[in-house]
């Protein structure tokens, strides 16, 4: 279970790393794709210390401040 959280997690950041320069090479890239990769990467980084506090309790005040200091 963890191994897939952590596969998954590692292809979401490779593929947030390659999409803009993809979009770049083809010609395309916006205003608003740049703006929902921004707004997609906040959910992203808020999801994943927010994935910890539910499924480990004990860690949801580490958690909260991992996200406060993403958002601060």
């Amino acid at each position: 279970e963890e191994a897939l959280a952590l596969a998954l997690i590692l292809l979401n950041r490779l593929a947030d790393g390659l999409d803009g320069a993809v979009a770049r090479r083809q010609g395309g890239g916006s205003d608003a794709g740049g703006f929902l990769d921004i707004a997609l990467d906040c959910v992203f980084y808020s999801a994943v210390p927010f994935g910890f506090a539910v499924g480990r309790p004990e860690f949801a005040l580490p958690a909260a401040f991992l996200i406060f200091s993403f958002v601060g």
